[in-house]
């Protein structure tokens, strides 16, 4: 017998998933989110495992890194101590560089210097809440 259309759709909304007597229904709303850990998971093990490549591990490090959540998520997941020792130690060192493109923008935002012209340390604010907030709709 298959189940009542209306009584899977509530269920569905809801975000559970009903077993019924023809099978099981799950909501796309947990599939997602399975789909979404194996996804991440996948992911923060290429990540470790390809730190020792010194190509990868220096376009890691020119680029904004991992926010916290994310930095987090890479060191508790299974995976050598050394591995994640480098990416701490990219992470730090971009954080540093972040750090000084802050401490550039305050300078620059002081009256006596507003007449400088403000590059790339005028997104360093966002950048900084991005790493320690991450991105909307991100983990």
């Amino acid at each position: 017998k298959r189940p009542d259309r209306e009584n899977i759709r509530g269920h569905v909304l809801a975000g559970r998933a009903v077993t019924a007597s023809c099978g099981r229904y799950e909501s796309p709303v947990l599939e997602n989110e399975r789909n979404r850990d194996t996804v991440e998971d996948h992911l923060l093990r290429n990540l470790l495992e390809h730190l020792g490549q010194p190509a990868f591990s220096e376009g890691l490090e020119r680029s904004a890194g991992l926010c916290l959540s994310h930095l987090r998520l890479a060191l508790e997941h299974r995976g050598a101590a050394a591995a994640k020792a480098r990416l701490v130690a990219i992470q730090q060192v971009i954080w540093d560089r972040l750090q000084r493109e802050l401490a550039e923008f305050i300078r620059k935002s002081d009256y006596q210097y507003a007449g400088e012209p403000i590059g790339d340390e005028g997104s360093s604010p966002r950048r900084a809440i991005l790493q320690m907030a991450g991105e909307k709709g991100l983990r």
